[in-house]
């Protein structure tokens, strides 16, 4: 059986990459997430969206199985956004019926 915990990170563009890496803070969730759970990650996705226009954030995805979700926040505010007032980690586990909202605590 499996535990699925499905995770959705919005930032604002390149938040942090000229500093950091190429996908700036984010990467900091996404290595946390291939170390801990057996090279499973994040995907950056905001390249699918539709419109005449580019999105104007980044948006990342993954699901995540057995994900310990308190560990994950706790990664996510240990992290120095660059722009925190535009970052949100949704999340959303087997038995929720809605995206739980998480900003960067200050």
């Amino acid at each position: 059986m499996t535990d699925i915990t499905n995770i959705i990170l919005i930032t604002s563009m390149d938040d942090g990459a000229w500093a950091n890496s190429d996908h700036g803070n984010a990467d900091i969730l996404y290595e946390y997430l291939r170390t801990n759970y057996r090279g499973e990650s994040l995907t950056k996705v905001d390249h699918h969206g539709g419109g005449n226009k580019g999105m104007t954030c980044d948006i990342f995805m993954a699901g995540i199985d057995y994900l310990d979700k308190d560990k994950l926040i706790e990664k996510f505010n240990s992290i120095q956004w660059d722009r925190p007032k535009k970052v949100q980690l949704l999340i959303k586990g087997r038995k929720d019926d809605v995206f739980s909202v998480y900003r960067p605590k200050k």
